[in-house]
């Protein structure tokens, strides 16, 4: 970013901190499409960076008055959305974590081998009843 573009930046955040919905909109149209590439390579779903890429700009709307002029604003904003992946990230881990927990207090059985038997003939008959109602009636009689 070259010194022309920190000032024009600068101006559009000196405007948005005094509540200028359209600076807002200029924000936005400026880094959210990096932001949303950054998202992408951390995160492991497309679905889970555009929700990122969302709630990092919720987030600066919020925290903005904590934005100090004296480095560049898209290094604040990095911050922010590197911050914010990790979060999620971790949340993501510790909620799996939870999850294999709760799976692991499950006592394990081993099935009764006629259940097999019992499904597998279950669902044979399931197809064959499927197949014969797709056939004629003159077809099923035979």
């Amino acid at each position: 970013m070259n010194a022309t573009e920190t000032r024009e930046s600068s101006a559009i955040v000196a405007r948005a901190r005094a509540g200028d919905a359209e600076a807002w909109g200029d924000l936005y149209r400026e880094y959210a499409p990096a932001i949303f590439r950054f998202c992408r390579r951390a995160l492991p779903t497309r679905e889970d960076a555009e929700d990122a890429t969302m709630e990092i700009f919720m987030k600066i709307r919020d925290k903005l008055d904590q934005y100090g002029a004296t480095r560049p604003f898209s290094s604040w904003l990095y911050k922010v959305a590197a911050n914010h992946c990790w979060d999620m990230l971790r949340r993501r881990k510790i909620r799996q974590d939870k999850e294999t927990d709760d799976l692991e207090t499950l006592p394990l059985e081993h099935p009764d081998p006629n259940q097999l038997d019992q499904l597998i003939e279950k669902r044979t008959s399931e197809e064959v009843r499927k197949a014969l109602d797709k056939l004629g009636s003159r077809a099923r009689m035979a």
